[in-house]
């Protein structure tokens, strides 16, 4: 890597994704923290964690959660992933109850895009690595 080319934290977080995918958002944060202050001993993962939000504008853009989601919460937030009901829609007894069912991941798996692939590519190219990450047409 030249001495004077740094990562800004996208480029970082898209190759610690391809490097290790299907980890929690927590576990690339405290990477990126640690990267970005190698002195600091607090990396609890709590850095910047607007790149991993539903509501973020970087989830489903660059990276996408492929967990299955289980875990029933409720809350009146419409940014949030499924509700129970099967087709998507909110019932009548959720909108009587005020707060709707909707259900998250247990621990969230990271994965890239395609966008976010290609910025790994641009970001790994920056720092010298010469590697072609793209699967070639006749895999499977």
């Amino acid at each position: 890597m030249p001495a004077n080319c740094k990562l800004n934290n996208l480029e970082y977080l898209a190759l610690k994704i391809l490097g290790n995918p299907g980890q929690s958002g927590r576990f690339y944060l405290k990477a990126l923290h640690k990267y970005r202050f190698p002195l600091a001993q607090n990396a609890k993962g709590n850095f910047c964690p607007e790149y991993f939000s539903p509501g973020g504008k970087y989830f489903g853009v660059l990276w996408e959660d492929a967990a299955e989601c289980t875990v029933p919460f409720q809350s009146n937030a419409a940014k949030h992933r499924r509700p129970f009901d099967p087709k998507g829609r909110i019932t009548a007894q959720m909108w009587a109850l005020g707060a709707w069912q909707f259900l998250k991941p247990a621990s969230s798996k990271w994965h890239l895009t395609d966008k976010g692939l290609t910025m790994a590519e641009r970001a790994a190219e920056k720092i010298g690595l010469n590697m072609n990450l793209r699967m070639p047409s006749w895999a499977p």
